[in-house]
């Protein structure tokens, strides 16, 4: 008997995953209350995942080994390309689903949406704290739509946090074509694409993962040569999606869209200064103006001002405190 296919492919890349974290992702995958599948896509790893983890894996589990490291995108891809499911969730190897969220995917299919977003949790050293800002459950009718809300990071830039229709996955693959290799911002890249292809979007103020940051990632380092990654992956990511927006036939959407992106990648650029290259002071961000990229020095003008006013804002506070305090040994002399 011809067994049906699942109703969700639950798609995870793994590149040397700890028994610890892998262990409590897969926990949370063994009870579900739709029919699912889990693949996890083995990228690259020392020790084969399928050898090294087989206690840990679920009956509904299988392992799909590359020789070799190819990145989250490509892993991502292969795991979608091998999917089963009617609808996708792609899921880090550290991380945990709240499998409540996959509720929702036991409607009729042809009223759920081809991207349906949730509510992340992230935990550090214990603590559970909401990601991004509190919203009520709406639904978004048309592409630009999509697009803004997404550019303006309403949504996150994690795939995590959303779950997407099979069919929408593979499109947006295939429109991206081949590309250069992105390690940072990969999430940010693919789900541009996502948003692009799905014909309709539902959002659910619901909570549905429990995002739990890994020192140890690749997205996470910081310094100069960290820095010049993320000025290289960025100007990759940005590079084609501008592209591919420019290629768009003239409309107000795509002027729209070009001026979102714009946006975004002002606020990425700045933001890889202060969270990557980490200047202690001015000085030190000057410093360092030798070693970086083309891509990003020219937007090194901004974050000096932006340092300068942090400075004087620091220096009005430290004032305004020492004169709150002036004040307050002279009213307790009387």
């Amino acid at each position: 008997m011809t067994q049906s296919p699942p109703t969700l492919s639950i798609v995870m890349p793994a590149f040397n995953p700890t028994q610890a974290r892998l262990g409590r992702s897969l926990g949370a995958l063994r009870d579900l209350p739709v029919t699912a599948e889990v693949i996890i896509v083995d990228d690259g790893s020392a020790e084969p995942v399928a050898e090294q983890h087989a206690a840990l894996l679920p009956p509904n589990a299988r392992v799909i080994r590359l020789p070799e490291n190819t990145g989250a995108f490509v892993a991502r891809r292969i795991g979608a390309e091998q999917a089963k499911g009617r609808f996708i969730h792609f899921i880090d190897a550290d991380d945990e689903v709240l499998p409540k969220i996959y509720s929702h995917l036991t409607a009729p299919a042809d009223t759920l949406p081809d991207v349906l977003a949730f509510r992340t949790l992230t935990e550090q050293a214990g603590e559970k704290t909401q990601r991004g800002k509190p919203d009520t459950s709406h639904s978004l009718p048309t592409r630009m739509d999509r697009i803004r809300e997404f550019l303006l990071f309403r949504y996150l830039f994690g795939l995590w946090n959303k779950i997407y229709r099979r069919d929408t996955v593979i499109r947006a693959y295939q429109t991206i074509g081949d590309s250069p290799r992105i390690d940072r911002g990969e999430d940010f890249f693919l789900q541009f694409f996502l948003m692009w292809e799905a014909d309709s979007f539902r959002y659910v103020e619901e909570e549905g993962y429990l995002y739990c940051p890994n020192d140890g990632s690749v997205s996470r380092g910081t310094g100069p040569e960290a820095f010049r990654q993320r000025a290289k992956d960025q100007q990759n990511a940005f590079g084609i999606i501008r592209t591919f927006i420019t290629d768009q036939p003239p409309s107000a959407e795509r002027t729209e869209a070009l001026r979102h992106l714009a946006l975004r990648q002002f606020t990425a650029i700045t933001g890889a200064y202060r969270n990557v290259l980490q200047p202690k002071d001015l000085e030190d961000l000057q410093s360092l103006a030798p070693e970086i990229e083309p891509y990003f020095l020219e937007y090194l003008p901004w974050v000096e001002d932006r340092m300068k006013s942090a400075a004087e804002i620091a220096r009005l506070r430290a004032m305004t405190t020492t004169l709150r305090e002036m004040l307050e040994r002279q009213k307790a002399k009387g």
